[in-house]
């Protein structure tokens, strides 16, 4: 999935930086940008996953939503997404 995002993100020319299976930064937006315990999440079919972005295998019909936390998940509903 992570591949696909940044394929698509590059091809709408919207800034984005990732490491690994991780998401860094969208349209200049770090994660630690506001404090250790901020940055990207995702979910899918409106739940968070719990593993990497880069491990999540696409489902048709899957809809997934990217989410910027400033507090470990607590902040968006995916604390436990965070280990």
């Amino acid at each position: 999935m992570l591949t696909m995002l940044m394929n698509e993100m590059q091809a709408r020319g919207v800034q984005a930086e990732q490491r690994g299976g991780y998401i860094r930064a969208v349209n200049n937006l770090y994660e630690f940008d506001f404090g250790e315990g901020s940055g990207w999440m995702y979910k899918v079919n409106g739940q968070f996953p719990g593993f990497g972005s880069g491990q999540y295998i696409l489902q048709q019909g899957d809809v997934v939503e990217w989410v910027y936390s400033l507090n470990f998940g607590d902040d968006v509903g995916g604390s436990n997404a965070t280990g």
